[in-house]
């Protein structure tokens, strides 16, 4: 069964929901010995290059779908979660893995977290492909050749018509697109202590981490209340401006990279006139009779 995929078969167990069950319970340290230990040999495989390592730990009936899809190079991974079902006979492991996004635009180093499903088998941890209509990855559902070309004959499976529509894999500026930030001019006041604040949202799959670039300017303090951001948060950026002395200010440019995306958002501060004093006199005060 060819698979129509671009990031192969790790990509199509990326997911990034969680399932709360299972999620709290903690299985016995040999049992969850053995499955780090399987799904280390899975991911070193990708990491080293040598993908038919991973055949090992693959369980029999997936082989053919792992053979017929496309790899993918890892640069790294690590294990950040697990999750335990069936009596600690099934398991979801969420790894963040590090690797190269090649598109036309560039290539970009990210990490995004993947899904993997194993299960307890003779005694051994298995990998394998839940079987189902596609699979969820940051880039939409992915289906099966046999899937898309299904022609709803006698004893096909008619699956809907959005099930035909080709996998779209984003490009490079529809993935800086899902991070954004909600206003881009900042005021203050030239005068008088103020504070004002930005806030920078991600839909980008994985973390991307964000950092305040150098800046000189006299009484200005610029502060993330998060500088590691996930999908669906959103980092504030807090603009904090005490004038050392009470003249008209020129705008200020600060920028915030957020990496590994290497997109840089640009916050210009404008700062308000100065407050007008009240006038002063030389005459003497008015006496009340």
């Amino acid at each position: 069964m060819k698979l129509r995929v671009v990031l192969g078969c790790l990509a199509a167990a990326m997911v990034f929901a969680q399932s709360p069950t299972d999620v709290f319970e903690k299985a016995p340290p040999e049992i969850e010995k053995a499955l780090r230990d399987r799904v280390a040999i899975f991911f070193q495989a990708h990491v080293d290059g040598k993908f038919r390592r991973a055949e090992q730990v693959i369980k029999e009936d997936c082989l053919d779908d792992f053979y017929n899809s496309e790899k993918t190079r890892l640069i790294s991974f690590e294990i950040s979660r697990i999750n335990w079902s069936e009596n600690f006979t099934k398991a979801t492991v969420v790894t963040d893995v590090e690797l190269d996004w090649v598109t036309s635009r560039g290539k970009f180093r990210v990490k995004p977290p993947m899904k993997s499903f194993w299960v307890l088998d003779k005694g051994q941890w298995w990998w394998y492909i839940e079987k189902r209509d596609g699979w969820e990855t940051p880039w939409g559902v992915m289906k099966s050749a046999d899937q898309v070309a299904g022609s709803g004959g006698a004893g096909s499976k008619q699956l809907p018509t959005a099930a035909a529509t080709p996998i779209h894999i984003p490009d490079a500026q529809e993935i800086l697109n899902q991070i954004k930030a909600d206003k881009s001019e900042i005021l203050l006041s030239s005068s008088d202590k103020t504070q004002a604040d930005a806030g920078i949202s991600s839909e980008v799959p994985g973390k991307v981490t964000l950092a305040v670039m150098p800046y000189t300017v006299a009484g200005l303090t610029v502060k993330l209340d998060k500088q590691v951001v996930s999908k669906g948060e959103t980092a504030h950026v807090s603009f904090s401006y005490d004038p050392p002395n009470k003249f008209p200010k020129a705008p200020v440019i600060v920028y915030v990279e957020a990496s590994p995306l290497k997109k840089v958002f640009t916050f210009t501060l404008v700062f308000s006139p100065p407050t007008a004093q009240a006038p002063q006199t030389n005459l003497p005060p008015v006496r009340v009779r």
